[in-house]
């Protein structure tokens, strides 16, 4: 299981209709209306890279709780292959345009789509979140 801990920021909008993403940098401008997520930590299991080359199938879901609220989604897509652990950024993309960027493509989510009861939450730097990539 893939796991990345976030937190909110002001500046989150969540309104992108192609993608979603976490980013390990602490800000985000209004510009960056697909981040959902900075200060991005993320741990990966040891059979990551042979995961990657199989293009395996994700399911996944996004918790963030602030202040005793909460709020969940769920999604599911595709390991990208060409994924870079390297990347500052997180980008789960509903094409199939691939990317070092992109950990995952064909995501039956994108930014606009998530809850905004979520993205409300995550609008307060006070917000935490954990997404899980599940592998099957």
């Amino acid at each position: 299981m893939i796991k990345i801990i976030f937190f909110g920021h002001e500046n989150i909008l969540g309104t992108h209709p192609k993608t979603f993403e976490f980013s390990k940098d602490s800000q985000v401008t209004p510009n960056g209306d697909c981040i959902i997520g900075v200060n991005s930590v993320v741990s990966y299991p040891e059979e990551f890279h042979s995961l990657l080359k199989e293009k395996r199938k994700v399911k996944g879901k996004i918790l963030v709780e602030l202040a005793g609220k909460k709020a969940e989604n769920t999604f599911t897509g595709i390991l990208n292959p060409e994924f870079d652990i390297a990347s500052q950024e997180l980008v789960f993309r509903r094409s199939f345009f691939s990317s070092p960027r992109t950990i995952v493509l064909g995501c039956d989510k994108t930014a606009s789509e998530l809850s905004r009861g979520l993205i409300e939450l995550l609008k307060n730097r006070d917000a935490t979140g954990i997404c899980y990539l599940l592998v099957v």
